[in-house]
């Protein structure tokens, strides 16, 4: 049986393509791919943010965890129970605004990888990657 996706090798020998995107952290930024084609992205939060959901698929991740995983936080997300509810509220809309701005840079550069991000990807108080394979 032929798989879904292919590409073709150096050599001309076909392989199976990877239906998942892969991003890659580099010096530059990140590296993109997705279906064959291969973009370079700038470092945001939002490619943190997009790098976590993508390897864990299909897990709701609070975007209060998310937004603690980027290298920029300060510790006043991590106080009081009242100061912890404004912390959940501003990583939901930070995260949210975060990977809009991802969704944006990535469809600029890859726009097949950018739809499929976006059609995929939940956010809120919780985001989740949930791809339309297995």
């Amino acid at each position: 049986m032929m798989p879904a996706y292919r590409l073709e090798t150096a050599a001309g020998a076909y392989a199976p393509m990877p239906l998942a995107p892969v991003l890659r952290h580099t010096a530059g930024g990140w590296v993109v791919a997705y279906r064959g084609t291969t973009a370079q992205v700038e470092d945001t939060p939002g490619m943190h943010h997009l790098a976590l959901l993508l390897a864990r698929p299909r897990e709701a991740i609070p975007a209060l965890v998310l937004e603690q995983s980027t290298p920029h936080l300060d510790a006043r997300t991590r106080d009081t129970r009242r100061e912890l509810h404004d912390a959940r509220e501003r990583a939901r809309a930070g995260v949210g605004d975060a990977l809009a701005a991802a969704f944006d840079a990535i469809e600029a550069c890859h726009p097949t990888l950018g739809m499929h991000l976006r059609d995929s990807v939940s956010t809120g108080m919780h985001c989740c990657y949930d791809p339309p394979w297995g």
